[in-house]
């Protein structure tokens, strides 16, 4: 649980959080870090958007994946970058593209 504590105390939203805060969040489930492995969907096209998720390690891909079967990359994010941050409040909150994990990686959600 230090090793999340940290990850999220770097985050550039919540670096002024002391680790008790932060652990006291995580246990309380207000915080929840998840794990993926390298090439894990994380959401798929169509799906809703329900929460804004920060990386906290490693690096995902946006991707179309097209009838037969063909990945374009179209964008990949990394440490401290916002994902569904666009998609929460529109009035179209679904996932346009297929989200990966282009890394092992760790997501605050």
């Amino acid at each position: 649980m230090k090793n999340y504590i940290e990850l999220i105390q770097e985050t550039f939203l919540f670096y002024s959080f002391t680790p008790e805060t932060i652990q006291e969040y995580i246990k309380n489930k207000k915080f929840r870090v998840v794990e993926y492995f390298k090439n894990n969907t994380i959401h798929y096209e169509g799906e809703l958007c329900e929460k804004l998720e920060i990386i906290l390690s490693g690096a995902v891909a946006i991707e179309r994946i097209d009838k037969n079967g063909n990945i374009l990359t179209v964008a990949e994010l990394n440490e401290n970058d916002v994902l569904g941050g666009n998609l929460l409040f529109s009035k179209n909150p679904y996932y346009p593209m297929t989200v990966s994990a282009k890394t092992s990686i760790k997501i605050l959600g």
